[in-house]
């Protein structure tokens, strides 16, 4: 079977080369810059003929002076030019390579019609051995020409790839280094403005907070019953105040994650989860703070997530670090049925890490997230 599909891929890849040529410099170069958009989408197309592996044409939108500063914007271009002369050779390989061996092999078709072929390759076919040689003689060439075709074909094809794909993938690949690099920056710029606000908190409000309840404290052994009563309630609300401060610290930037690390913020996120969580951890070593942040969150996450939707009674957190891989397994009895977690994918994607969601209907449940270890 593939001997016959790829051939005539190749036929089809070589046959569209010329009328794609044409189509574009009569319609399509007087846009250009602009021109060599279409062409490498078209081109990759024609690829995929040849060669599955090859991804289409991103689609994006591009101003003049981004095609005029690619270099990919005139090697399209040049290609295209270049494209005719190109196209005018496919077809006469395709051409030849089909048509003689086809012609030859359907001898007893042309002679059935009328027509008197007379001597084809030296061969006289007035007699019928004369035509069964010509016939043997067809099917050895289409078996040539149909390898002939390939090679030409894959030989175009990989011309096409170095001009147009190569060059196009470089400069994607160069967009993608510099979009990663603003996205590191983002990152940790928020990591530390996220440190910054908890460590204003924790020495502004905080402490401003703690002197109130002491002030407080004093008054109301000063004061007559009545206005004792109401220092009372005062502190009851700093002191509830308090509370809900160092929650939302803790929210921001638990100190136990900066202090004792990854693990240690674990077992404090687990005591103080409503449903049981067990939580293991298996020689894992301090991690960069942004992997640790990232990681811690998306484990509270996962955990609130359980209490407020699976109806478990039981959680497991798995932590253990493989070569430059950390991975964190949650695991919940719960009624299982979770589809996607779109907001811990996306915190993962910060730091190139990976999620997995394994939740039957019925439960259990099991997340499996994967982080880099290096950042």
């Amino acid at each position: 079977m593939a001997f016959v599909k790829w051939p005539w891929r190749a036929v089809c890849y070589l046959c569209s080369t010329l009328p794609v040529a044409v189509v574009w410099l009569v319609s399509l170069l007087p846009l250009g810059p602009f021109a060599g958009v279409p062409l490498r989408a078209v081109e990759r197309r024609r690829l995929r003929l040849l060669d599955p592996t090859v991804t289409p044409e991103p689609r994006a939108r591009h101003t003049l002076r981004e095609l005029i500063a690619a270099r990919s914007t005139w090697v399209a271009l040049l290609y295209g030019v270049v494209l005719l002369p190109l196209g005018t050779i496919d077809l006469t390989v395709a051409v030849v390579c089909v048509a003689v061996p086809l012609t030859m092999l359907g001898l007893p078709l042309w002679k059935s019609a009328g027509a008197e072929l007379g001597v084809v390759a030296g061969i006289d076919t007035s007699t019928v051995a004369g035509t069964a040689l010509v016939m043997v003689l067809g099917a050895l060439l289409a078996a040539l020409g149909a390898a002939l075709v390939t090679a030409v074909a894959w030989g175009r094809a990989a011309f096409a790839r170095v001009v147009l794909v190569g060059p196009r993938e470089r400069e994607l690949g160069e967009q993608l280094v510099r979009v990663r690099s603003s996205r590191l920056r983002l990152v940790d710029a928020f990591e530390l403005e996220r440190r910054r606000i908890e460590r204003d908190l924790h020495d502004g409000a905080q402490q401003r907070l703690l002197s109130l309840i002491m002030t407080l404290g004093l008054l109301r052994l000063e004061v007559p019953e009545r206005a004792r009563e109401l220092a009372d309630k005062a502190q009851g609300d700093a002191k509830a105040a308090l509370d809900e401060l160092r929650e939302l610290v803790r929210g921001i930037h638990p100190a136990v994650l900066t202090d004792a690390g990854l693990v240690a913020a674990l077992d404090e996120l687990a005591d103080r989860c409503p449903v049981r969580v067990d939580v293991r951890a298996e020689a894992v070593d301090r991690l960069p703070p942004t992997i640790e942040s990232t990681a811690y969150f998306c484990v509270s996450e996962a955990l609130a997530n359980l209490v407020r939707h699976s109806e478990a009674d039981l959680a497991r957190v798995a932590l253990r670090q493989r070569a430059d891989k950390v991975l964190i397994t949650v695991w919940d009895n719960g009624k299982g049925g979770v589809r996607e977690l779109t907001s811990i994918a996306d915190r993962l994607s910060t730091v190139d890490g990976e999620l997995a969601v394994l939740s039957p209907v019925g439960g259990p449940t099991e997340l499996r997230m994967e982080l880099p270890c290096a950042w």
